[in-house]
């Protein structure tokens, strides 16, 4: 008769295999975030409108850190 899958040598080992803290998706979505925040504050007062804000708005959006949605 098999082993039961948890008396696997490597289960005794470690029984809970690490996990990274944040997966490729999270920090793709961060990266973009951060970039988009970085380019808004070059947006040129004028051209503000054309994206729907006014520039208490985009400085707002701007000043966000890039994990806050």
């Amino acid at each position: 008769m098999a082993a039961p899958a948890f008396d696997h040598p490597v289960a005794r080992l470690s029984p809970r295999l690490p996990r990274p803290a944040l997966d490729l998706g999270v920090l793709s979505v961060w990266a973009v975030r951060a970039r988009t925040r970085a380019h808004l504050r070059e947006v040129a007062p004028d051209r503000l409108a054309d994206l729907g804000l006014d520039a208490r708005q985009a400085e707002a959006e701007a000043a966000k850190p890039f994990w806050v949605a």
